[in-house]
Order: C-alpha cells, then sequence, then structure tokens
C-alpha cells in the first residue's frame, strides 16, 4: 500500500513537471507548533523547526502544485514530566489555487518518514524510545501569499490519518508557519 502510494505521488509529480509552463526552485524554513491528537487529552503543544526544499510547477495561471522535501520537529509534551519528540523527513505534494493577487488556498497529502523519536524526562536523564510508526499519511490545508517574485510566507495544517505509536491511539496534528525564498 505504501510503495503504491509513494509511486503514484512521484507519478503525479513528474506529470505535473511534463506539462508545466513554469518551474520556480526554492527553500523555505519555518515553526511547527505539533501536538498528539487522540487519547491523550492531557498533551500539550510543542514548537519545532521545519526547513527544506520546495519547487512550484504552475500548470495555468491561477493553478500549480508544489511538492516539498523538508525536515520537520514534531510531537508533544506534558509540561511537568516529559517531552514526546518526533523527527520526519516529510514530501508533501500542494495543489495551489490563486484566489486574487498573491493570495493562495493550499491543500494535499502529505507522507513522512521517522528519522527520530524518544520520549525525554523532564524530572531526570531518562530517554525513552517509544514504539512509533516509521510511516505517517497526512492532509494538509493552508494558504499562502506571495510577497514578490522572490519571497512568500505559508501557513498549513496538517492533520496526521495514522497513528503515530503502534500502543497508544494518538494522531500527529501540526500548525506550520514558513518563509519562502525562489531561485
Amino acid at each position: 500500500m505504501i510503495k503504491k502510494l509513494c509511486f503514484a505521488i512521484i507519478a503525479m509529480g513528474m506529470a505535473a513537471l511534463v506539462n508545466a509552463q513554469e518551474v520556480k526552485l526554492g527553500v523555505k524554513v519555518g515553526v511547527n507548533i505539533s501536538t498528539l491528537n487522540g487519547n491523550e487529552d492531557n498533551l500539550d503543544a510543542q514548537d519545532g523547526w521545519v526547513l527544506g526544499a520546495t519547487a512550484e510547477v504552475a500548470l495555468t495561471e491561477k493553478f500549480s502544485l508544489q511538492p516539498e522535501l523538508l525536515y520537520s520537529q514534531q510531537g508533544a509534551q506534558d509540561r511537568e514530566s516529559f517531552l514526546y519528540d518526533l523527527k520526519y523527513i516529510t514530501m508533501p505534494i500542494m495543489a495551489k489555487y490563486y484566489l486574487a493577487e498573491g493570495f493562495s488556498l493550499e491543500a494535499g497529502p502529505q507522507i513522512s518518514f521517522l528519522i527520530k523519536d524518544e520520549i525525554l524526562s523532564k524530572t531526570s536523564d531518562a530517554t525513552l524510545n517509544p514504539n512509533s510508526e516509521n510511516i505517517d499519511i497526512a492532509m494538509n490545508l493552508g494558504l499562502g501569499y506571495q510577497l514578490n517574485k522572490r519571497f512568500s510566507v505559508q501557513t498549513r495544517y496538517s492533520i496526521g490519518t495514522m497513528d503515530v505509536d503502534k500502543e497508544a491511539k494518538f494522531k500527529n496534528g501540526v500548525l506550520q508557519l514558513t518563509v519562502g525564498y525562489h531561485f
């Protein structure tokens, strides 16, 4: 199932490049405000960094695809006792529709690959290794604004569709605020 999804995402990206009118490459950096939603209703949000590469592939004057490859720090915390620290390589493919000059509505799927997970105690030096899933699938919804030909700002919310941990029933939820630069 995951191999088929990865293949479909890559095929969509390549098809878009073949039909593209214009391709802009760039980088983006920003902040994540993440939490874990589910049966652990006492978990608080934590902040982290997001950074990586992006491309915007214009298909029409108002519609484009934006594939990205990002490093994303996520997780949640109990302010008094622990920090659930998750680090992912994420690959969102955002469909962008320009509502007005510079303003875009964005939506699309995202596949994330876990590269590090640990639970850090805030009361001792203990570190636990959780039983986290290696892959997460999410849906993203966001807004963007192109400030000029080089700079843009985006905000999006990512809703995880898979349980993060094999035993606990909670999913990623990430609010992302970024600044992008196109070459």
